[in-house]
């Protein structure tokens, strides 16, 4: 995809095992038109810090 990529999604993870961290990054390009993105920072990630 590289940094010519307009429409690209992302989403990441984050889990704790054991004593270790693990992380995950998923970038996609939609197939199509790409859906409507509603995820905010501070509604989504400020309340459970």
């Amino acid at each position: 995809m590289g940094l010519s990529c307009t429409d690209c999604e992302m989403g990441t993870g984050f889990a704790v095992l054991g004593r270790s961290g693990s992380f995950v990054d998923l970038v996609e390009q939609p197939a199509g038109a790409p859906p409507a993105m509603t995820f905010t920072w501070a509604q989504d990630v400020a309340p459970y810090l």
